[in-house]
């Protein structure tokens, strides 16, 4: 469509559903692979969410998927954000199964 190409350098993604290790490294070589970028770093969305206000903070997730994440002190806490199989009690998924 004519649109001009922008060489990007570093790319930050907050995604849901790569708050490990094995999902970042994934999401990662898809970026690289599909050009999105040279340097690529994938975190989780909460963790990005945590970055953007100072300690100590607190960050509920409750849509599709639910978890809290909390850092104070330099130390990160996870509850929740386990998926559908394991613990996902208050997300949209969980509340389309109570009902």
């Amino acid at each position: 469509l004519g649109r001009k190409r922008v060489e990007v350098a570093s790319l930050v993604m907050g995604l849901a559903g790569a708050g490990r290790k094995p999902e970042q490294e994934r999401f990662g070589e898809w970026a690289k692979r599909n050009g999105l970028a040279k340097r690529v770093i994938v975190q989780g969305d909460g963790e990005i969410l945590l970055r953007l206000a100072p300690e100590p903070v607190t960050v509920l997730i409750a849509g599709t998927g639910s978890m809290c994440l909390q850092r104070t002190k330099g130390e990160t806490f996870r509850w929740g954000g386990l998926g559908p199989i394991l613990d996902d009690r208050g997300s949209g998924y969980w509340l389309v199964v109570q009902a």
